[in-house]
């Protein structure tokens, strides 16, 4: 099961990334630090849309694949150098947790702590900032990810992170 799952996020990623024209600074790869702290990617699809991704990993605790389809907005703050760089952004996605039943479970969120169970899904709702300067191909983000466990069980699932990409 977890095989098959593994290929499928592989595959989907891969097709996502190919499917874009690859104009440059489109795709954007780095790191988040926080909950989780992931490896991260970010694919423009127009000015205004975006899918982001991302790959978390512990050995001997847990590994966790996300993605989420952004909506950005350039124009919620006051015009001035900083902030016409900036874009705020709201999406939804799905999150892929999946923890070794035989390590330490009591930092999960309740509906995760079964050990008849290796595999949790959960709906996250990513609200966030982007800022992106003029020079550099970079983009500094914070986010708070809202979320809703739906397999094992239902619950409550919050994330965040600030992290940096390199874009491409």
């Amino acid at each position: 099961m977890k095989i098959l799952f593994f290929i499928l996020a592989a595959l989907t990623i891969s097709s996502v990334s190919q499917a874009q024209s690859a104009t440059p600074r489109d795709f954007g790869i780095g790191l988040a630090i926080g909950s989780p702290t992931a490896i991260t990617g970010k694919i423009w699809l127009t000015n205004t849309t975006a899918m982001d991704f991302g790959l978390a990993y512990s050995s001997r605790d847990y590994l966790l694949i996300y993605g989420d389809y952004l909506l950005h907005d350039t124009g919620l703050f006051r015009s001035n150098k900083f902030t016409d760089r900036l874009t705020t952004y709201f999406g939804f996605g799905l999150g892929i947790y999946s923890w070794d039943r035989n390590y330490y479970y009591g930092n999960r969120p309740a509906g995760w702590r079964s050990k008849e169970s290796d595999l949790g899904v959960y709906i996250r709702v990513p609200i966030g900032a982007e800022w992106r300067p003029v020079d550099l191909p970079i983009g500094v983000f914070a986010e708070l990810v809202p979320g809703l466990s739906v397999v094992p069980s239902i619950d409550v699932i919050i994330n965040a992170a600030i992290g940096i990409r390199y874009y491409f």
